[in-house]
């Protein structure tokens, strides 16, 4: 066979990824779906070559036209059988040297295959079950690796509690783990512009691990650029401060109702300046669960919609089928959009961590871009110009804060797409007629906004 693994006489090596596939808990496989593919030992056994063919993703079924991309899993602990899975495009106008775009979804615990079929990616779900292509994807001139992150979201999974992350240090050296493997089987990548990317709770994810690849040192592998982060939570403060006077002036609530989720927010922080996170994310709950109360929203990501686009779940029961586990190499394992197991460890974080310091940090070395929707009612516009202008303390702070914020426009057309403050290499942007998935509600804009991020284009 050509593309046997047993080619060049390694059959204990075989063996050994056999039995790390058991203990990796493939009980249960069915031959519709094929084993699950772990690139990590091959990595070690010096066998690249033939991890990188087996990774190569099949025919996806109902699928109108075909992408080339890569998948599988990468051991990220393996005390605890940690593993990260990835499902990697190569640019579409095959440009070897083009920047690569790691994705992060937020949640906590939500897979990042929303991302690549609701969000930005080639693929996209019909109602009927096929898969188009997106007019306007980032992996049209760029590279973008999408990544079920923390383990135990989307199809990454680990076989102990330990293996759960409760914390952003954890997260990011789990992806710095990842991210040293990846670049070991796609090593003709290794040299390309890198940017870390991701909306809502990923901002946490994504300022982190950028953080950690400034501090640490960057790996030989990797050519870090910059952050990009839509709608991002940074901490709680933030994300909740003022919420209830937006939500008032927007008509959402009354100010009856505002004034009283301003006394949760105040009772939140109160538990915070005193040292007990357990009270104040109870606080935290509280506070949106009488927001869902007053406003009869189950939907909070534009002010526009109460309840989820239908599309947001077409992708779900796709990627749960026999062919299409087989065909991205995940075998039985089971997915998870939204995983409560991470939630669950992630719950403290929500209160405690903070991506402040490690913003600022950011901004004094590599580009940062943080964009908002305009109608987002989750992560909302004002909160994260207040951040970027009164918290995020970088040196260029005063210049940022007094230059003037400009008027985006998409090109070669009149319409306003959004404006922009941006001094040096901080870029704050309003996406306008956008919600909390910017991308989503303004594919076209948001395709511009990244492409004038990355290759250094002015937005005005």
């Amino acid at each position: 066979m050509k593309n046997s693994p047993f080619k060049n006489g390694k059959p204990l090596f075989i063996l050994l990824c056999v039995v790390l596939t058991k203990l990796a808990g493939t009980d249960g496989i069915s031959s519709h779906t094929g084993k699950p593919l772990f690139l990590t030992p091959y990595i070690e056994n010096g066998d690249i070559e033939t991890g990188r063919t087996l990774s190569r993703v099949g025919q996806l079924p109902n699928a109108t036209s075909s992408v080339t991309s890569y998948s599988g899993f990468i051991t990220v602990n393996k005390e605890y059988n940690s593993n990260t899975f990835f499902w990697f495009f190569p640019a579409m106008n095959n440009n070897i040297s083009a920047p690569i775009i790691l994705w992060l979804e937020g949640g906590p615990g939500t897979s990042s295959l929303f991302g690549m079929f609701v969000i930005n990616g080639p693929y996209m779900m019909h109602s009927d079950m096929t898969v188009g292509l997106r007019n306007h994807t980032w992996a049209k001139e760029f590279s973008v690796l999408y990544v079920d992150n923390p383990v135990g979201a989307g199809f990454s999974f680990t076989d102990n509690e330990n293996g759960y992350a409760t914390g952003q240090d954890q997260i990011a050296n789990d992806l710095y783990t990842f991210l040293q493997q990846f670049f070991k089987v796609y090593n003709e990548y290794s040299k390309n512009d890198f940017y870390v990317c991701g909306e809502s709770y990923g901002g946490q994810y994504v300022s982190h691990l950028g953080y950690k690849l400034y501090n640490d040192g960057l790996p030989a592998e990797i050519n870090f650029k910059g952050i990009c982060v839509g709608n991002g939570y940074y901490n709680v403060r933030q994300f909740i401060s003022q919420k209830e006077e937006l939500l008032y002036q927007l008509g959402v609530v009354d100010l009856k109702q505002a004034a009283s989720m301003k006394k949760i927010y105040d009772d939140m922080t109160n538990y915070l300046d005193k040292g007990e996170p357990y009270l104040a994310e109870k606080e935290f709950e509280k506070y949106f669960d009488v927001l869902i109360t007053y406003s009869g929203y189950d939907f909070f990501y534009n002010i526009l919609f109460t309840e989820d686009p239908k599309e947001f779940s077409y992708y779900v029961d796709y990627v749960r089928t026999e062919k299409v586990k087989k065909a991205i190499h995940v075998g039985h394992r089971k997915y998870r959009d939204s995983s409560n197991a991470v939630k669950h460890h992630l719950k403290l974080d929500l209160v405690v961590s903070t991506s402040t310091a490690q913003i600022a940090s950011l901004a004094n070395n590599y580009k940062v871009l943080i964009y908002n929707g305009q109608f987002d009612l989750v992560c909302p516009y004002v909160s994260a110009e207040r951040f970027l202008l009164n918290n995020v303390t970088w040196k260029h702070s005063d210049e940022y804060r007094n230059t003037e914020r400009k008027i985006w426009r998409l090109k070669d057309k009149n319409d306003v797409a959004g404006y922009v403050r941006n001094y040096g290499n901080l870029f704050g942007i309003l996406v306008k007629n956008a919600g909390h998935m910017a991308p989503y509600d303004q594919p076209e804009a948001a395709l511009d906004l990244i492409t004038r991020f990355i290759k250094n284009i002015p937005y005005a």
